[in-house]
């Protein structure tokens, strides 16, 4: 038995293209809060096991309380699928998001854990990561950097750190892709209620700018990010130019903001949207998105820092390799 523990889309899609689509309609996916519940309750409906607990609303005290109640329901849910498929059981995913730390309890050790790629986070070294304790828990680093990880599936879009290396499988994306068949495809698209003339209406333009989080995690204030937007993508003509969204900017109004263009609000990974959509696609512009990095030589990557400035992007923290 296989279990998806994520809480981004592009995690999500991994697991589809990786997974024979038998396996993926059993698999159960435990999501944490930043996935968007509207694809969980399409999964739902569609007869699949889900497990995911939100805070809307919780005060600081109440969101801790909570998590630590919903860990302890995830260790003994997991326990009990060990037990009974007699330790047949494996755990895909990220593990440096907040469910994730049940993965080092005493229990719960010797399941299999397999590595999805979440960003250019993946490609630090150990050394790295020391600058961002939140990366790490119980002193375990993460990212792939310690025992619990069995396997780690990287697109390559980073220099690989040698500790890793010997875990390390590189998937191509838009070949797992392909592989699908035509009804699986369909049906990821359906989860993400995308239409065909959505998808028609975006294949004609050549321009496509990919938000970010930023006002949304607490990075900046909303209208300093909406400034930077507007600095960007005063670069291009707008008749060109679509915008698809971050899957959690949902607190931009981005048909407001930016009148005539056209916004993808649609939480679906853009790497799907690319897939179907590239024939005339001709620039990437973000502030440094990973899913951009996905894209052919033909297409051009433009990347702006968080003052809509143009730089060019360097490997993570490439003061220290």
């Amino acid at each position: 038995m296989n279990i998806l523990m994520c809480d981004t889309q592009y995690a999500f899609l991994q697991y589809f293209l990786l997974t024979p689509f038998e396996i993926f309609k059993d698999t159960f996916f435990v999501f944490d809060n930043c996935f968007s519940p509207s694809i969980v309750k399409n999964l739902e409906k569609a007869g699949m096991a889900c497990h995911q607990k939100l805070y809307d609303g919780a005060t600081l005290e109440e969101r801790l309380a909570a998590r630590q109640n919903n860990w302890e329901y995830l260790k003994k849910i997991i326990k009990g699928f060990c037990d009974y498929f007699d330790g047949d059981i494996c755990i895909y995913g990220q593990d440096h998001i907040y469910i994730a730390q049940i993965l080092w309890h005493e229990e719960l050790r010797d399941i299999p854990f397999i590595l999805l790629e979440d960003g250019t986070g993946n490609y630090c070294k150990k050394e790295q990561l020391e600058r961002f304790p939140e990366y790490m828990e119980r002193d375990e680093y993460c990212m792939g950097h310690n025992s619990r990880v069995q396997n780690i599936y990287l697109t390559g879009i980073w220099k690989i750190p040698n500790d890793i290396k010997r875990k390390v499988k590189i998937m191509d994306l838009r070949g797992l892709w392909e592989k699908k068949s035509v009804e699986e495809k369909q049906f990821f698209l359906n989860l993400y209620f995308m239409s065909q003339p959505t998808l028609d209406m975006i294949s004609k333009k050549s321009i496509c700018y990919l938000g970010g989080p930023f006002s949304n995690f607490g990075m900046m204030p909303l209208e300093e990010e909406l400034q930077v937007y507007r600095n960007i993508i005063s670069n291009f003509n707008p008749t060109d130019l679509y915008i698809k969204a971050h899957p959690t900017g949902f607190n931009v109004d981005y048909a407001k903001e930016f009148p005539g263009i056209p916004v993808l609000m649609n939480p679906i990974p853009f790497e799907v949207i690319y897939f179907l959509t590239s024939e005339h696609l001709k620039t990437v512009a973000s502030i440094g998105s990973t899913a951009s990095m996905i894209v052919d030589e033909n297409v051009e990557q433009q990347f702006y820092d968080l003052a809509g400035n143009r730089i060019e992007l360097r490997y993570p923290l490439d003061d220290l390799i």
